[in-house]
């Protein structure tokens, strides 16, 4: 359903955090390695990625990190 926080894999966020950092101007290579960085994580730290989509489309997403006892929320983003 259109408008539910769920919880997905790094490839349906991807392309929503990839546009953004396009945007700002960053290579091709620059925008690779920050979202690769967040799979270098998950052998770590326990990486959850949460969307919300718009007719299929991925148009709000953040990334959660769980480590024991400590959470931190990252790279919330949505759509312009």
């Amino acid at each position: 359903r259109s408008g539910r926080v769920e919880q997905v894999d790094l490839a349906a966020v991807r392309p929503l955090w990839d546009d953004d950092w396009r945007r700002a101007g960053l290579a091709d290579a620059t925008v690779a390695q920050l979202s690769d960085r967040y799979a270098l994580e998950e052998q770590v730290v326990d990486v959850r990625y949460l969307a919300v989509r718009h007719g299929g489309v991925v148009v709000a997403a953040a990334v959660l990190k769980l480590d024991g006892a400590t959470a931190a929320l990252d790279a919330v983003g949505t759509d312009p």
